[in-house]
Formats: C-alpha cells, structure tokens, sequence
C-alpha cells in the first residue's frame, strides 16, 4: 500500500504517518479509481449556478470552522484566539503550551496544568477542563446573565454566544468578553510560571471588567455615553489608588518585620 522514497525515522513522520493510518481507518475504500465529488448538492454535478445559491444562503459545507471576528476587541487578542483555534485544526502548534513545547522536542520539567495540577496542559483543558477556567466562566455566565456554560474545547467557547438566546448586539458583547477572559486566563498562567505570581481569581475577573469596558468604550461606532465614561473611569482610579495602597503598605509591613 505505501510507496517510500524513504522510511519515516523521525518522531514527527511517524506522528503524522500514524495520524494519516487512523484518517484512512475510517475511510470506506472501494476498488475503483478516485475521483471528485462535489459536495455542495448531493446527486449533482458541479455547476456555478449551486455556487452562487450557496453563497447566497450563506450554507458552508465544508465541514471547517471558521472565526467570527469580534468588532471590538483588539486584533492582538482576536489574533491569540485564532492561533489556538489554529492548533484545533490543523495540530499547529503556534502558542507554547507545555504539549506544544513537548512536541516541539524542548525539555520541560512537566506536562500538568500550572494552574490547578491535575491534567495535562493541553489547549482544551487550559481554556476549558482547567478548574480555574471553570470559575471564570461561571462568573461570566452569571455577570451576562446567560445560563451556565461549560465548554469541552476552546472551539464550543468561542461559539458559545451564537447559542444563547440574546439580542445580536448582547451576543457581540458575551463574544468580546469571552475573548478577554481567554486572554486574561492565558496571562494569569503566564505569570504563575514566569514572575511566580500566584494565581487570583477576583484579579482575574477584575480585569475582564476593565479591559471589557475600556476596549468597548473606545472602539468606532460603539461609543457609550459621558455617564459610563465617568463610571469606568472612577472605578479604575479607585482599583489603582487601592492597589497602590496595599502595596506599599505590604512593602512597610515587610520592612517594619525585618527591623523587629
């Protein structure tokens, strides 16, 4: 059945080579020659005539997904979400992972979730298994007032919003806020291996408010009015001045320890 020019030897050929046996495990094989099948309308032939209906009732059938871009959250954080949906598809390993970096061949200490210890890091359980994540969508659910979620993968999140039973403009704002709990969740993970920095869950939520607010505020055509600005903007001075306060109080506390 396989034709070599050579024999796969490397950890990645075999990957795939395993890969494409499971893909064909499942195929039905006949013993005519292959051909092309148009799958737009079953029992036809390819015509542009179905092209065009297709296009025009808006039907993919191509069994892909494909982003619904949020139109006012910030590219870097739509492009971070595409990434991981990139790895969903295609195995493209773009955003390190502790599983991405194991397949790229780079030495880890260990695979296991930084964030609650008991599975493995991969992209699904980060966004979606992960006990921390967990809580952050229960909060999310019941600050939007929609019903309580709970994805399997980071595909079933980011579609959540075209599910719930809310107006077309609600359902723009649960897709943004979706999108900056994921990048909020990511970044808390971040800090918890790179500065050490303990993970906390009303920090977490805290900053889904503020990003939320201040990218929807400040994006074209979705302007909210001076009340809202002034709300925002008295909320994130009294979290900073509270902030600055309990920091230097800690950096007192700490020195007045050390002196005694």
């Amino acid at each position: 059945m396989w034709e070599w020019k050579r024999q796969p030897v490397s950890k990645e050929e075999l990957l795939e080579w395993e890969e494409l046996v499971g893909l064909l495990g499942a195929t039905l094989r006949g013993g005519g020659a292959d051909c092309w099948v148009w799958r737009g309308d079953s029992g036809k032939d390819f015509s542009v005539a179905d092209v065009r209906r297709l296009i025009v009732e808006d039907r993919d059938v191509s069994n892909r997904f494909v982003l619904d871009w949020s139109r006012w959250v910030p590219r870097k954080c739509q492009i971070f979400i595409w990434h991981f949906l990139l790895w969903r598809k295609c195995q493209m390993n773009i955003i390190p992972t502790l599983e991405a970096l194991q397949n790229r061949n780079i030495t880890v200490d260990s695979d296991i979730c930084r964030l609650c210890s008991s599975a493995k890091e991969t992209v699904d359980h980060l966004f979606a298994g992960c006990g921390v994540a967990a809580m952050v969508w229960s909060w999310v659910s019941s600050w939007c007032k929609v019903y309580q979620f709970f994805g399997f993968s980071i595909k079933d999140l980011v579609e959540f919003h075209n599910i719930v039973a809310l107006p077309h403009a609600k359902k723009e704002v649960l897709q943004g806020i979706i999108f900056i709990g994921c990048w909020r969740i990511w970044k808390a993970r971040n800090e918890l291996i790179f500065e050490n920095k303990p993970v906390s869950l009303e920090e977490i939520i805290e900053d889904i408010k503020v990003l939320g607010f201040m990218w929807y505020c400040n994006r074209p055509k979705l302007k909210t009015g001076l009340l809202g600005r002034l709300v925002f903007l008295y909320s994130y001075v009294i979290r900073s001045v509270s902030l600055l306060f309990l920091r230097r109080f800690a950096l007192f506390y700490n020195s007045y320890s050390s002196k005694k």
